[in-house]
């Protein structure tokens, strides 16, 4: 069984975290109190591996907006600079 927990610190701090579960049901339903606790939302999304697969995906959505960020502020600085 695997459960991976999506969100951030603020998320965290009002309760607001999802958690993805997978592999066993039974697995995952014995372990639901505490999944609860975890976060807001437990999702159960059958096979081992698709709880991690689908938390990847997030952070890889999550990830290309920030990086594009960056390069926006490095391209600003440069610029103020005569870089670029």
């Amino acid at each position: 069984m695997e459960a991976c927990v999506v969100g951030n610190p603020p998320m965290a701090r009002s309760g607001g975290l999802r958690v993805f579960a997978a592999g066993d049901e039974e697995n995952v339903d014995a372990a639901r109190p505490i999944l609860d606790v975890l976060g807001q939302q437990v999702l159960y999304l059958g096979a081992p591996g698709t709880a991690a697969a689908l938390e990847l995906a997030f952070n890889l959505l999550l990830a290309a907006p920030t990086g594009r960020i960056a390069d926006a502020v490095a391209l600003r600085a440069a610029r103020r600079q005569g870089l670029a």
